[in-house]
């Protein structure tokens, strides 16, 4: 039975379109964990995908950040709206120097949208170059063994020259 389903959504195309929409629903429920802390309600759920259908990805993530709810969660100041920014996107606390900047951008934009917004084109620029600047990876230590002997001494190793291994022969 479940064959003959998956046979009949490939032949009129679905499969593609089912997939995509599974897609777009869970990075809508995502992004309300990560923006909102809780889990989206259906109704705003199938807004924010007819959203993302239309105008992409960036308008939910504005619609969602810039949303009342938001700055709500986050203190009703423009201080802990952009703490919140910081926390939610970059991961990070900012510093004073940094909210104060943004908080006057705020106050001549007057648009929790438009700062929105304008703060993912920042944080987009700082996510690549921490991605350019990671660090490398931090391999274990390799573990120290006992020197091998050879004939009773020790064993000379490969960075050692020939005339040190001839010794030992």
């Amino acid at each position: 039975m479940k064959f003959t389903i998956l046979l009949a959504m490939t032949a009129f195309g679905l499969t593609g379109s089912v997939a995509s929409a599974n897609q777009e629903a869970a990075l809508v429920r995502h992004w309300y964990q990560q923006y909102l802390h809780r889990d989206a309600e259906p109704c705003g759920l199938n807004s924010w995908v007819s959203v993302m259908r239309c105008k992409g990805p960036v308008a939910v993530q504005v619609g969602i950040l810039g949303s009342e709810e938001y700055y709500l969660a986050h203190g009703c100041s423009p201080e802990g709206f952009v703490a919140g920014l910081y926390a939610d996107i970059l991961g990070r606390t900012a510093c004073p120097s940094e909210i104060y900047g943004w908080v006057c951008q705020l106050g001549r934009c007057g648009c929790h949208a438009t700062l929105a917004q304008n703060f993912l084109c920042a944080a987009q620029a700082e996510l690549a170059q921490r991605a350019m600047t990671a660090p490398p990876i931090d391999y274990p230590p390799t573990p120290a063994f006992p020197p091998q002997t050879y004939n009773g001494g020790y064993r000379p190793s490969v960075y050692q020259s020939p005339s040190a291994y001839r010794a030992f022969r």
